[in-house]
C-alpha cells in the first residue's frame, strides 16, 4: 500500500498520509511544496509529526485507548474526524471524507468478481479515484461514473461475452483532463508535476494490473475530463 496518496483540484490539494514510516523523504519534500490539507490516519500521527509536518484533519476509528484531543494544542487548528465505521479501512474512509467534502457523485454498476488480491486492487481503484478527484475542475462538482462489462479477452476493444473471461471496467471523469505534455508520461513511477499532480501511483497501478494478465489505457480530452479503462480476468 503507498504511504501517500495527493488528491488535488485548481483550488486545493489534500495529502493522505496513512504511513508515515514509509514515506519517501524526497517524494514527500515535493508534495508538501504545494502547500495541501494534510489529512492523517491515527495510526501514522508520531510518526508524521517527527517528520515535523503540520497536520490539517486527523482522521480514524481512535480505538486501542487513542486520545485525539491530545493533539489539539500542538496542531492547532486542527480537525478530528472519527470514522468508527469497522468495515471500511482508514484509508477508505480518508477518501470516503475528501469526497463528502468536495460534494463529488460516484455512479457504479455491478461489478464482477475479479481473479485478484482484494488490497491490491482496492489500491488500484483508490488511486483511479483519487485521480478522478484530483481532475475535478472549479466550475461544476465532480463526477465519477465506474462501469463494467465482460468481455471476450483482455483487449481494451474486445467485444462482450456473457460467457467471456475477462472484464472491462472504465472510470470515467468530467474534471479538467491531462495536458498533452504528461500523457506519454503519467504510466512513469514516480511521475508527477506542481502543475498537474498526475501520475503518482500510476505506475504501481499499471504493474499490479499486468501482474494480473490485465491492461489499463485511457482517454482523455483537456477541459472535458478522462476515462481509464482497465482489463481483467474473472473468477469463473
Amino acid at each position: 500500500m503507498s504511504s501517500h496518496h495527493i488528491i488535488r483540484d485548481d483550488q486545493e490539494p489534500a495529502l493522505i498520509i496513512a504511513n508515515g514510516a514509509a514515506c519517501n523523504p524526497e517524494l514527500l519534500g515535493q508534495l508538501l511544496e504545494w502547500s495541501p490539507l494534510v489529512i492523517v490516519l491515527d495510526s501514522a500521527i508520531e510518526r508524521v509529526i517527527d517528520l515535523g509536518i503540520k497536520i490539517d484533519v486527523l482522521l480514524g476509528d481512535f480505538d486501542r485507548g487513542f486520545d485525539p484531543e491530545v493533539y489539539k494544542t500542538s496542531q492547532y487548528p486542527i480537525e478530528i474526524v472519527h470514522t468508527p465505521d469497522q468495515n471500511k479501512t482508514d484509508l477508505e474512509k480518508a477518501f470516503d471524507y475528501l469526497i463528502e467534502s468536495k460534494s463529488a457523485t460516484i455512479k457504479t454498476n455491478e461489478l464482477p468478481t475479479v481473479d485478484s488480491i482484494p488490497s491490491q486492487l482496492r489500491q488500484v481503484f483508490q488511486n483511479l479515484i483519487g485521480n478522478a478527484l484530483k481532475f475535478s475542475g472549479t466550475e461544476n462538482k465532480p463526477e465519477i461514473e465506474i462501469t463494467s462489462e465482460i468481455i471476450v479477452d483482455k483487449s481494451i476493444d474486445s467485444p462482450t461475452s456473457p460467457e467471456g473471461k475477462f472484464c472491462r471496467i472504465t472510470v470515467k471523469d468530467n474534471g479538467i483532463g491531462i495536458e498533452a505534455e504528461n500523457i506519454d508520461r503519467i504510466f512513469e513511477p514516480k511521475f508527477t508535476t506542481k502543475n498537474s499532480g498526475m501520475g503518482l501511483g500510476l505506475g504501481i497501478i499499471k504493474n499490479i494490473i499486468e501482474n494480473y494478465k490485465g491492461t489499463i489505457t485511457f482517454e482523455t480530452e483537456y477541459g472535458k475530463g478522462t476515462i481509464f479503462t482497465v482489463s481483467l480476468p474473472i473468477i469463473e
